[in-house]
């Protein structure tokens, strides 16, 4: 097998670089930094190759070429295992939310031409994590199973590293929120640092018990911490009518796409900030933007309409 941690033999750039940007939202003057770590690699973007190099490792050890994982409609992280598994060498097995009975869709048709072989779940089997990863184990025993979205973390260091890719210090770091193993270790990151910039993770669904325990787990570590949910209050996977609007503006100002559920639900609680006063014009804002722009291949209308695809 091939060694799956040197990010340069997979084509990886990083660490990944920090642009400047001002964003006019309604009459809102927005000056924010944005990590560009969507452009790490087309596929294993952002935070995925920052959290999949730990379970790598540990497949490494235990003398393994098959990779397991499962993940909802249209999973960033499930398509960043089926592309570095791929690109080391290695098999992929993929457990998905969804009813194998129809066309594939386009996305599938990614994950099978990447090499994962698809496993189809109905949404109550998926909703029972812990009895779905022990039928995985058994009927997969010769795989090495990654937890969706890499939640828990064997280490959070590598993760925490981007800390350290940017000279600059800021008052506020933004980042969107799926299982919320990133924000988990960027609390432990900052916490061993010291730092005194505020933390958010914004999360793409109104789920108060799951925010909760997030803010918890977070505060345990770094008190900063303030985890929020969708402005828009949408249902998860649904697009707002602002979500889509601020999307347009950020690709027409920026020329950076959001992604059309986390990204967009971070620029409105920013946007949301800068009206409340909760963050002032003067004060210095990160985005940790970890790709996912794929996920617009879910959204044939509204893709179209962004990028006329």
């Amino acid at each position: 097998m091939t060694d799956v941690l040197n990010s340069s033999d997979l084509g990886l750039i990083v660490p990944s670089h920090v642009e400047s940007h001002l964003l006019c939202v309604e009459g809102v003057e927005i000056s924010l930094a944005i990590k560009r770590d969507d452009l790490i690699h087309p596929l294993i973007s952002g935070n995925k190759w920052r959290k999949l190099q730990y379970f790598l490792a540990q497949a490494d050890l235990a003398k393994t070429d098959t990779l397991m994982s499962l993940g909802g409609a249209y999973s960033n992280h499930l398509l960043a295992l089926a592309a570095l598994a791929k690109s080391t060498g290695r098999q992929s097995i993929g457990y998905l939310r969804g009813e194998e009975r129809r066309e594939p869709n386009p996305y599938e048709r990614w994950l099978s031409q990447l090499g994962m072989q698809l496993q189809y779940v109905d949404r109550t089997q998926f909703r029972d994590k812990e009895r779905l990863y022990q039928q995985m184990a058994v009927q997969h025993a010769h795989a090495w199973l990654v937890p969706e979205g890499g939640d828990p973390l064997p280490d959070h260091r590598q993760v925490a590293a981007l800390l350290d890719e940017q000279s600059m210090a800021y008052d506020h770091l933004l980042l969107s929120c799926g299982t919320g193993s990133m924000l988990k270790a960027l609390a432990r990151g900052m916490a061993e640092r010291a730092m005194q910039t505020r933390l958010y993770g914004i999360c793409a669904v109104q789920h108060p018990a799951f925010m909760q325990q997030l803010t918890l787990a977070c505060r345990m570590h770094y008190a900063n911490t303030l985890v929020v949910g969708n402005p828009a209050k949408t249902r998860f996977g649904k697009l707002h009518p602002s979500m889509l609007a601020m999307a347009k503006t950020c690709l027409e100002q920026t020329g950076i796409a959001p992604d059309p559920v986390y990204d967009s639900a971070l620029l409105l609680y920013l946007l949301q900030c800068h009206r409340d006063g909760s963050i002032k014009a003067h004060e210095k804002v990160l985005w940790v933007h970890s790709g996912g722009c794929l996920g617009w291949a879910g959204y044939s209308s509204e893709s179209h309409e962004l990028f006329g695809l």
